[in-house]
């Protein structure tokens, strides 16, 4: 958090977690549709 991300793959070492919490967004969304 010293200022920019080296150029690359910023994400390279939390994409699993990015995958995971999108997965788990989208699930959530499912739900919250199914209950609306």
């Amino acid at each position: 958090m010293h200022g920019k991300p080296p150029r690359g793959k910023p994400f390279d070492i939390c994409e699993p977690t990015i995958r995971f919490a999108l997965r788990a967004m989208s699930f959530m969304i499912r739900l919250i549709d199914q209950a609306a």
